[in-house]
């Protein structure tokens, strides 16, 4: 599967810029946020598919392809990222709900 890095390069996105602006989001609405990077993303990928669709006169039938992994690799990683949010949460909520009790004397 294509690294993340380079699918968002392939859709002219700045995969540094998307993890930080993800970072700066609190942790419940991060999964949330990406999903709708990756919406833009798919418009993006469906933009440029059209541009270079083998069938069209002067399209590039290697760039289609690697656009549609790249799609693809994304939706992965955003449904691989979304569970792992979800598991954090889950320990943090588990973790708050544990109760420390410290026994004096």
């Amino acid at each position: 599967m294509m690294p993340a890095f380079e699918a968002w390069k392939i859709l002219g996105k700045d995969a540094g810029r998307i993890i930080l602006s993800v970072a700066e989001i609190p942790l419940k609405s991060r999964a949330e946020a990406l999903k709708n990077i990756l919406e833009d993303a798919r418009k993006t990928a469906k933009k440029m598919m059209v541009e270079s669709h083998p069938d069209r006169s002067g399209g590039n039938p290697d760039q289609f392809k690697k656009i549609g992994e790249a799609i693809r690799a994304l939706e992965f990683y955003t449904a691989e990222f979304e569970k792992s949010v979800e598991l954090r949460i889950r320990q943090l909520e588990e973790a708050a709900d544990k109760r420390v009790v410290i026994k004096i004397g």
